[in-house]
């Protein structure tokens, strides 16, 4: 599989008015590449529909649908020019077509200039194979690791006595004291209660009811006797492991395999990558109040919000909650329709349209490209790994498995006992 740090194009005039300075990550990546000028954007356009149309039809669908993902992750980018760089820039790129020279766009384009069904055999052949490189480039470096969260527990780590008591860790991702203060503020932001089923807080309940047996109340004053209750928690919409990141002398610094992830993230929003970098992955905006069960189908992605928001002032904030689980379906009577509460005085912000919308789009490709399932089945493999000789085992998504593992999800969680890193993240897997 080849492996690049694009160049990608700088945030649109609208993205560098609002944000007059770039973020340290951004920073880090390299935004230097100029867009694609009007005509570029259109020819690549239609020579990429013409690769998939004459791809997606003769695809294999195991282990997953590869040409699927490509096409789902290309209309599901609302930056289609950073898409067709990427794209383009890769093709010209991969071992046995760059013949040493530094991969471009223009060159990768002009490889299939009058693709057509009339192309010779070999070229289509050529196609193929690198439209199949690409998504295992898609999968690898952002799929894989985004879902990792299904191999490490699926869900953001619940702030407990003993955790905030240990000493503080400045600017790491996930500390106690950041996760208990997130907590806190959507708890008060959604007026103690899931935003999927309503449920009102039951920790929160017990000691109103404690204060007043004969009449407590929600936060809104409503008599809370007959309500349904359960135990809630924070879930994040994007998970830590796409953002983590070492810091030296106050500065980011990336790995290869980060830089990778991050510049895939960005086709799908230019700028988004501010919302979420640093301590803006543990704020408000990036975090939704749930109940226990529905936190764990959202965090595997089983669960996404649609925006019905058509800029009228009666749909701000307001969702179609779906999901692609029969049993998350019949459970939570999905799909529903629910207008997300809001903080007294709008002092605490409410969950980002933005990050909700790129939690959708990475539901619904994993699903309809078959990729959820196949990262599921890799993960199910790992207790199989030893004890398998026939040669099924998925060994080499495995071992991508245990690198995402150490190189995005992040080493630092792993216990610091003697041993290779890829053995304890073996033991992490297998629950040891």
């Amino acid at each position: 599989m080849a492996s690049f740090s694009f160049p990608l194009p700088g945030a649109s005039s609208e993205s560098t008015a609002h944000h007059r300075h770039r973020t340290s990550l951004e920073q880090v990546l390299d935004f230097t590449a100029p867009p694609l000028t009007p005509a570029e954007q259109v020819q690549a356009d239609s020579i990429f529909n013409q690769l998939i149309a004459h791809c997606e039809p003769i695809q294999r669908s195991k282990p997953y649908k590869r040409v699927t993902l490509v096409r789902l992750t290309y209309e599901h980018c609302r930056s289609k020019n950073v898409f067709l760089q990427q794209i383009f820039t890769y093709f010209d790129g991969l071992p046995d077509q760059s013949q040493g020279q530094k991969p471009t766009f223009e060159h990768g384009l002009s490889k299939f200039l009058g693709f057509s069904s009339q192309t010779i055999l070999e070229r289509k052949r050529e196609a193929e194979m690198m439209m199949d490189s690409f998504a295992e480039y898609l999968f690898d470096n952002f799929f894989l690791p985004i879902d990792l969260v299904k191999a490490v527990g699926t869900k953001t780590p619940q702030p407990t006595p003993a955790s905030l008591s240990a000493p503080p860790i400045e600017n790491v991702v996930g500390t106690p004291a950041r996760l208990s203060t997130l907590r806190r503020d959507c708890l008060a932001r959604d007026h103690n209660r899931c935003v999927v089923t309503r449920a009102f807080n039951l920790d929160e309940a017990i000691e109103r009811e404690k204060q007043d047996p004969s009449n407590f109340k929600d936060d809104d004053g409503v008599p809370l006797e007959h309500e349904e209750f359960a135990l809630l928690e924070v879930a994040h919409i994007i998970p830590h492991s796409i953002m983590s990141a070492t810091t030296v002398d106050g500065k980011p610094q990336l790995n290869e395999s980060k830089k990778t992830a991050l510049s895939i993230l960005n086709m799908f929003n230019p700028g988004i990558i501010h919302l979420i970098e640093g301590p803006n992955v543990d704020r408000p905006s990036n975090a939704l109040t749930l109940t226990t069960e529905a936190h764990s189908f959202f965090g595997r992605f089983d669960m996404y919000f649609e925006s019905m928001d058509d800029y009228s002032a009666d749909s701000r904030h307001t969702y179609t909650i779906r999901s692609f689980n029969r049993l998350s379906s019949r459970q939570f009577r999905l799909p529903v329709t629910r207008t997300l509460l809001l903080s007294p005085n709008h002092t605490i912000d409410p969950p980002s349209p933005e990050l909700l919308a790129l939690h959708r789009s990475i539901a619904i490709i994993l699903h309809l490209s078959a990729a959820g399932q196949y990262i599921e089945k890799i993960i199910d493999e790992r207790d199989q790994l030893w004890a398998r000789n026939d040669g099924s085992t998925e060994l080499g998504h495995i071992v991508s498995l245990v690198h995402c593992l150490i190189d995005v999800a992040g080493a630092g969680d792993l216990p610091s006992s003697s041993g290779s890193t890829e053995y304890l993240v073996l033991q992490k897997l297998n629950g040891f």
